[in-house]
This record gives C-alpha cells, structure tokens and sequence, in this order.
C-alpha cells in the first residue's frame, strides 16, 4: 500500500471524528438551549417590572437588570462549567483514541513490515487540561454574551421594546456564542487528534510528518500552502488556525526511497488544491499560520521535503537558506565593527605612505576613532527616529520642528545608559583590536613575501574586536557579580 492508500483511511478517520464533534456540539447547544429557556422565562416574567422604573439612570439600571436576571445572563454558572467541561473531556478522549489507533494503521498501511509499538495510554492529563481549557474560552464567550444581553434589554427598556422583539434579538446572540462553542471543539479536536497521532509516530521510530488537506477543510491559503509539504515532528504543528481540518500522515525518508510514499500522486493532490484556491481569488501564503504568529513566531517552519522537489535538492535549499540567515545575522551583528576598521586601515595606509610604521599605527588608531565617532552618532540618530516614529509625533508643525525634536531624542540616546554601555564596548573591542592587530602586523611584517602592515593589522583587527567586546562584557559581569555578592554579605 502507499500514502494514497493512507490518505483514504485518514479520510475515514476524519469523518469519524467529524461524527464525535457533531455529537458533542449537539450536546453543548442542548446545554446552552437550556439555560437560556430559563433566562428567557425569567426575563419574561420581570420585564413588565423593569419597565416600571423607567425613571432610573443607566447606571441604577444595569444594576437592576444585573439584580433581576443575574447568572442567567452569562450561561455558564458553576454547575453549567463543570457540564460543558465533561462534554469536552468525553470528546478529547475519544478524539485523542481514534488519533492513535489511526496512527497505527496509517503505519501499517504504507509499510506493513514497520515495527508497531505497544500501545501507549491516552494522556489523561493532558486531556484534562484541554477540556478545562475550553470550558474557560467558552465561559469568556459567555461573559461576552452576558454584556450584550445586558445592553440589549436595556436598549428594549430605553426604546419601548417588547420582551417577543427582546427575546429575538437574544436568540440570535445566543447563535453567536454557539457558534463560538462548536469553534472550540472543533478546534481542540483537531488539536487531540493531531497530538495523539504524532505522539505514535514517535512512540514507533517515525521522525517527519506529511500535512495534508483533507476534503472537509475547504480553501485555506496557508494549509494550502502547506498541504504535501513534510515537516519534522515538533516543528510544525495542526491545526493551523480554528476550526482547520487537517490532518498529519507518518512520512520516512527510507518510504520515499523505496516508492511507498507516492509522490506524483501527493504532488497532483497538491497542485489541484492551490489551482481550486487561486480560483477561487485567493493565493497560498507560505508564512506563519494563525496559531504559530499567536506564538510569537514571525517565520513558518522549513519543510524537509516539498512534492515537486527532490529530497537533496531540499536539503541543499535548506542549507543554502541557513547560509543567508547565518551572513544576515553576522552582517547586522558586525556590520558597524567592519565599517570601523575599514575606517582604520584607511587611516592606516594613509599614515604610512606619509610617516611609515609609527604613521600607520597612528593613522590606524586615529581613522577608527573618527569612523567610530561617525558610526555611533548615526546609530544614535536612527534610535531616536524609530522612537519618535513609534510615538507616532504627528503634530510637529515643521521640518524645523521635526528637527528639533530629533536633536532633543538623538541628545537623549547618547546619556541613555544602556547606549553609553554598547558604546563603551564598542570602543574597548576598537582599542583592543588595535593593539593585538598591530602587534601581530609589527611581528608578522619580519617575515619576508608577507603583506604589509596595514593589511595585517586591519585583517587581524576585524577578527579580535568582537572578542574582545566579547571578553570585556564577561568581565564586567563578572565584576558585577562580586560586589554584588559582597555587599550581600
């Protein structure tokens, strides 16, 4: 068998599951359909006495409503919480077994010779804590009902309605806070049943995982974006946003090799999604889903294999992204150190044609300092304009103004400690690579066929101011530490 074979029992699976959540949806919406019968009746039956203090302020009136119709309001009392949570415990227990068992017969479907593990237990405590969870979501959803119930008969009260036209408005937010409950489970569904399924792929030796859109999903540009695409188990995860309906294949590179994965089949699977996508007027987006950017990420996860793709072509586009992240980084980090010391070899080439080796050490020293002195007021001027750009000073009346301002802001980053901290650093790295590049030039200049001086030292140079930057802050750190502990003691 192969992943197409796979893809159809994970369907089957997806249509069980859609059957759990269906069933406990119902049972969330009977629950709230009842507390809302009482809120209802009970509103019903004080509404003639609430119009009766029509003379009341609106704060004196919310207090009234609040008084009269209490709990009710917010759907979702002590005992209500504790029934939503078990309907949701049931439904992530179950979700959680069909994962695992669904797991396994993927395994075995396209590699009926892989090892199967024993078969772990469902983690109950996580279980738990998801049903909790989604009671507190949805207990947040009920507060939020509350509050706009409470405006709407007030509203009624301040406008004349009856309780029939009240009672109507409330029905249709009560299908909004449904709407919200029926989000939660699907999405924590899809969450368990996601979990429980990868944690058997690593319980039985598997490494990488393959996303795939299933039929139910419909058109999603970031699963699209993704459907196909293999990740490694941890660094991607679904859903990818609420209510997403994918699902997780088991992938091995050692499948791939010996033709088990089918990927002209899971390449076309592809292709026709992202063409009923585009069709519809909208394009994949291959950046962080919804639920990674709520994790703080700002880059989507790197595929380890994308159909189309041959896995060492892959590998080599990983390595080679890794390589411009690695240099960007680098350059951001040493960018000012390299401009300072370019600064230095200038002033190092220039000393020496006019004085020799004392005039390259002192041009050396002296093009640093003044590149230096360059650097550090440029960057102090960019951070003042970030700032000013993030308070958003939208009110200064000229460019005068505007430069006032930022000589205000670049005065205030250069007595801002932290800045003076980065700065004194800087000039530590900028001394120290001084002294060891033209101690090492001064000694590697006796030996005959070497480069001159200036090139020596700045080369060295380059290398040792960000280790001495390095070792300075070390130190400092150290040093604080000490009379930290001392006057501690």
């Amino acid at each position: 068998m192969t992943t197409r074979d796979a893809l159809k029992i994970a369907n089957r699976y997806d249509r069980a599951i859609e059957e759990l959540e269906a069933e406990a949806v119902a049972q969330l919406n009977a629950a709230l359909d009842a507390v809302y019968r009482d809120l209802e009746r009970e509103l019903r039956a004080s509404y003639t006495q609430l119009q009766s203090q029509g003379g009341l302020i609106a704060a004196q009136r919310k207090l009234l409503i609040e008084d009269e119709l209490g709990e009710l309001l917010r759907l979702s009392s002590p005992i209500q919480g504790e029934r939503y949570e078990q309907i949701y415990n049931d439904l992530l227990q179950s979700t959680s077994v069909n994962g695992s068992t669904m797991a396994d017969e993927l395994i075995a479907a396209i590699d009926s010779e892989w090892p199967i593990a024993q078969f772990a237990r469902i983690p109950i405590e996580a279980v738990a804590f998801q049903a909790r969870d989604g009671r507190n979501r949805l207990s947040r959803h009920s507060d939020e009902f509350a509050d706009r119930a409470s405006a709407v008969v007030e509203q009624g009260l301040i406008q004349g309605w009856g309780p029939n036209r009240v009672a109507d408005i409330l029905r249709r937010e009560l299908g909004i806070t449904k709407g919200k409950a029926q989000t939660i489970a699907r999405t924590e569904v899809s969450s368990a049943f996601n979990q429980a399924a990868e944690q058997r792929y690593k319980d039985n030796g598997i490494e990488y995982f393959q996303w795939i859109v299933t039929p139910n999903e419909g058109l999603c540009p970031y699963c699209s974006a993704r459907n196909g695409k293999v990740y490694k188990l941890g660094k991607a995860r679904i859903p990818g946003h609420p209510r997403c309906l994918c699902i997780s294949l088991p992938w091995s590179k050692e499948w791939q090799k010996a033709g088990l994965t089918d990927d002209e089949f899971i390449e076309d699977y592809r292709d026709r999604n992202i063409a009923a996508l585009r069709a519809d007027g909208q394009q994949p987006n291959n950046g962080p889903t919804y639920w990674e950017k709520k994790a703080g990420l700002t880059q989507a996860p790197r595929p380890v294999w994308v159909p189309g793709v041959s896995l060492g072509r892959q590998t080599l586009n990983n390595r080679l992204d890794d390589a411009k992240t690695f240099a960007a980084e680098k350059s951001k980090e040493q960018g000012p150190d390299m401009i300072v010391n370019t600064g230095g070899l200038v002033g190092s080439v220039v000393g020496q044609s006019v004085a020799g080796v004392p005039g390259a050490l002192i041009g050396d020293l002296v093009g640093a300092a003044a590149v230096r002195q360059v650097v550090t007021i440029s960057q102090a001027v960019l951070s003042a304009k970030e700032k000013l750009r993030s308070q958003e000073e939208a009110n200064l009346r000229s460019k005068v103004d505007q430069l006032r301002e930022l000589g205000r802001a670049t005065l205030s980053e250069f007595n801002d400690p932290d800045f003076q901290r980065r700065y004194m650093n800087d000039l530590t790295g900028d001394v120290g690579g001084w002294s060891i590049g033209n101690t090492a030039a001064i000694v590697g200049n006796l030996i005959p066929g070497v480069a001159n001086i200036p090139m020596k030292g700045a080369l060295v140079a380059m290398a040792a101011v960000p280790k001495v930057q390095k070792a300075r802050i070390k130190i400092v750190d150290r040093f604080k530490q000490k009379r930290k502990r001392k006057d501690d003691g």
